[in-house]
Order: structure tokens, then sequence, then C-alpha cells
């Protein structure tokens, strides 16, 4: 792999060095740096690449140990770790709670990525919660009941148009803690077939913190991931890590529901790229 990898010229000397941290490192197998070919790294390139890429908690976990990190390097890791942790407990905090409430007033959510937000490592932007476009309108009157902001305030009609026409709402909250209600993928993907209450049908539990909540099952998972993916062209590399550790994840027979269910919506290739 170390050698398809320096073969693939066009990666920058700092990119390179990004995707090889990011790998597993096998138990005694030698530090990424000495796999390196002979380059120059420019430190502070690395760094907002993967902070555009969102993988700079990850990358403090590669470079880990790395005699050859320059130490400013290395503190910025750990302050920015230390830092995405204690927003991703805060995130589950805001999460959980609202959750509660949601369920106390009877309108089904689920909660996207609902795992990746009780982990230190993954970096969040935004708390999606996946929700059947019947129950957004339940799903808005509790956020503006919790003191939530539409991000783009809207008059009733212009609710209705984008609730008809559109896929998601954001609403911010008084931590700036955005809220993204969700209701479809995205009107290509509705239009190749694949419609997200058809994947909401398709649930199961996982542990988000000390709670249990509603999650999608694998295959619409993988299925909802590549979708958004492929659609935003993959420009982030922490979507392909979701994947790849998803994927990691899966049974043979899970696989085979996927492809089975994107060749159905007319899919394959979007979850194919994926």
């Amino acid at each position: 792999m170390d050698d398809e990898l320096a073969a693939l010229g066009r990666f920058s000397s700092e990119m390179e060095l990004m995707l090889r941290s990011l790998r597993a490192r096998p138990p005694g197998g030698a530090g990424v740096l000495a796999t390196m070919p002979t380059m120059p790294i420019d430190w502070p390139t690395l760094l907002a690449v993967a902070q555009r890429n969102g993988v700079l908690a990850p990358l403090h976990g590669g470079l880990a140990g790395e005699a050859g990190v320059p130490q400013d390097v290395t503190r910025r890791l750990e302050k920015h770790v230390e830092a995405n942790a204690a927003r991703n407990r805060h995130l589950l905090a805001e999460l959980s709670s609202l959750l509660d409430v949601l369920e106390r007033r009877g309108v089904d959510v689920i909660p996207f990525r609902s795992s990746a937000v009780a982990s230190p490592l993954a970096e969040i932007v935004d708390l999606d919660l996946l929700v059947r476009r019947r129950d957004v309108g339940a799903a808005a009157r509790v956020l503006l009941e919790l003191r939530f902001e539409p991000e783009v305030p809207l008059g009733t009609a212009e609710a209705a148009s984008v609730l008809r026409t559109g896929f998601a709402r954001k609403f911010v909250g008084p931590q700036r803690v955005v809220v993204s209600l969700q209701w479809a993928v995205a009107p290509a993907a509705e239009r190749m077939g694949s419609r997200l209450e058809r994947l909401l049908a398709m649930r199961t539990t996982v542990s988000m913190g000390e709670r249990t909540v509603s999650s999608l099952a694998p295959p619409a998972m993988l299925h909802l991931l590549c979708l958004r993916g492929t659609l935003n062209r993959w420009h982030r590399l922490t979507w392909v890590r979701d994947v790849a550790g998803l994927l990691a994840r899966m049974t043979a027979e899970e696989e085979e529901l996927a492809w089975a269910q994107a060749r159905a919506t007319g899919s394959a290739r979007a979850v194919g790229l994926g």
C-alpha cells in the first residue's frame, strides 16, 4: 500500500502524510514518518488541509509518538483534541436533552451519526436530525420552544414551500448549537428514487454515551453516507472515513442489502463511488 500511495504522484507530501497517518498502523509497525519518501513537510499546510477535511483530531492519533513532528505542531493538535472532546461532550448533552423532549412530544426523529457525537475524535459541525416530512412542523415547534431560532426566518408560505421542495432547515440554539432538521436527501437524489423516508424505515438501536437511541440500520446508513458524499463531490476526507469505518463493521449480508437497495433506487453509482 505504501508503494501504491507513493505511485500517486499527484499527492503533495502533506496530503500523503495525512493519508498515511489516518490508516491503521499494525502493532510494532514503523512510524508514519519513517515510511514517507524523503520530502519536506510544510506543517502549517498539513494542519490546514486536515482541518478543512475534518480530520485534525484523528491526525493527532496517527502522529502520536512520532519523533519528527515539531513540538508546536504536537501542542496545537493536543489543544485541538481537548477542545474537540469538550465540544462533543456539550453536543452530546444538548442532543440527549433534545431527544428527551422530542420523545415526550411523540416526535419520531433519528439522530444521524449519533454514535459519532459521543466520540472525542469525531469532528461534528451540526446535529443532524432525520425526520419524516409530516413531522417537520412538530419538530420545529419543539426547537422554537427551546429557544432555537431558524437560521433563515421564513413566513408560513415560504416554510410550506421549503418543506415541499427542499430537504432541510437549520436552527441555532442559545449556545450556538446548530440543529439541522432533514426530511429528504436532496432533490437530485429524490428524483433518482432515493427517498429518506424509505431509509428511515430501516432502523436499529445504537449506544450514544450512556443511552440507547434509534439509528439507521447499516445498509441504510451506508446508502445515505454515499449519497451525501457523491452529491457533495466527496470534498471532505472525514466522509470517506465514515464510510470506511461503517464498512469495517458491516456483515456481507448487510453489504448485499445495501447494494440491492442502491440498484433498486438507481443510485448504485453513488454507492459504488463511496
